[in-house]
């Protein structure tokens, strides 16, 4: 009864949230598939209050280069409420596999990126990505980190 209280008055005084979520960010899998090819294209929209008609879009291209190592291209594209589309950024990502943990039963892989932004710093990201598939559960972990560059850095 008390979680049932709890949750409909958190129902109750929840707002909408103020910060922009990575709009068409990927959760990445830790195996990587030598010869394979993806072209991929995600898409996110927010709405509600000042945020409403923001949207940004992503297209990836990448090539398992070996059984461990995948590299690909990125471009972003945003558009904030009242303007039109415009290319945000464009960037370089490698995805490294390290190996599996037997004990849990996890993949384990580093990924990189380097991200040259338009009108906004360039930055670096750096993911350790832990995926654990059984049958048809693919569970999936990317720990983040990020940093702005400054001008010559």
């Amino acid at each position: 009864m008390k979680v049932c209280v709890a949750a409909a008055l958190l129902a109750v005084l929840s707002v909408p949230a103020r910060a922009a979520p990575g709009i068409g960010e990927k959760v990445y899998g830790a195996t990587v598939e030598k010869g394979v090819s993806e072209v991929e294209f995600r898409y996110g929209r927010l709405v509600g209050d000042y945020a409403d008609g923001e949207d940004g879009a992503v297209i990836e291209v990448s090539h398992g280069f070996t059984d461990r190592f995948d590299a690909g291209a990125l471009f972003e594209v945003e558009r904030e409420p009242g303007e039109s589309r415009r290319l945000e950024a464009l960037g370089l990502e490698g995805v490294l596999a390290l190996g599996h943990i037997e004990p849990i039963d996890t993949d384990v892989a580093v990924y990189g990126e380097y991200e040259a932004g338009r009108d906004a710093p360039d930055k670096i990201e750096a993911k350790l990505l832990l995926q654990h598939r059984k049958g048809p559960f693919d569970g999936r972990l990317n720990l983040i980190v990020e940093k702005d560059l400054e001008d010559g850095q």
